[in-house]
Formats: structure tokens, C-alpha cells, sequence
């Protein structure tokens, strides 16, 4: 059951299962944010999309951003 649902600027509807707020940096102990860090940060995760306040995006109120996302040409199916 999603949390909740976007509407994207296609018309598609998708669902929102899960939500993990982090800080992007948050347990860096030492040294400075850099492209490999970011690389190694992002290669695991579905999507990824930044936001200024931690309320979960809705239907047509989500970021123009996310809701631009061309997920058709993106996405791809799989099976549990």
C-alpha cells in the first residue's frame, strides 16, 4: 500500500512505498563531499530527489522536479 501517490506531469499516477529522509552528508567524519563520494552515495537507490521540508510529496502538489521525471522512458519492471 503506498504512503502516498504523485501525479506526474504526464497524467501518470505512481505510488510512493517507501520514504528514507537522511542527511546527505550525515556520518561523513572527516574529509570533504567529492564526485566519487556522491557516486558510491546514489548507485544503490531507486530514485533520489532533493527537498526542502520532510513532508512526503502528493498528487499534484509534488515538485515540478520529481513530476517532470520521465519515468516511462526510465522505469523498468521487475519481479519479487
Amino acid at each position: 500500500m503506498p504512503l502516498t501517490r504523485v501525479v506526474l506531469a504526464s497524467g501518470r499516477s505512481i505510488g510512493l512505498t517507501h520514504l528514507r529522509l537522511s542527511s546527505t552528508y550525515g556520518g561523513l567524519l572527516e574529509g570533504y563531499p567529492h564526485r566519487a563520494l556522491n557516486d558510491r552515495r546514489v548507485r544503490g537507490l531507486l530514485s533520489v530527489w532533493f527537498q526542502a521540508t520532510p513532508q512526503p510529496p502528493s498528487g499534484h502538489d509534488a515538485d515540478r522536479g520529481l513530476r517532470e521525471v520521465a519515468w516511462e522512458e526510465l522505469a523498468q519492471d521487475y519481479e519479487l
